[in-house]
């Protein structure tokens, strides 16, 4: 998913928990940005395997590879995800 709709989806979804639970504007905000930074890991990942930290160059990199690269994102693990939702407990 491009940056754009995690800003965008992120966004909406924060809201709607906001309004229609009791969390505070913190937790949204904590949701919104989680949201955000899910993908954190093309980035690393880009970082280490090209050894250039410039996030331009990182989105037009695996933008442009989108189809030919297929690592393994940490963050997309269901390993990672127990971890995420033990913490969160």
């Amino acid at each position: 998913m491009l940056p754009k709709w995690h800003v965008l989806l992120g966004f909406v979804f924060s809201y709607i928990i906001y309004w229609f639970s009791s969390i505070t504007i913190f937790q949204a905000s904590l949701i919104f940005l989680a949201a955000v930074f899910i993908d954190i890991d093309h980035y690393l990942w880009y970082g280490f395997k090209k050894k250039d930290w410039n996030l331009k160059n990182s989105y037009v990199y695996l933008k442009k590879h989108r189809d030919i690269v297929k690592p393994l994102m940490i963050f997309h693990t269901i390993e990672v995800w127990i971890l995420l939702l033990i913490v969160g407990l």
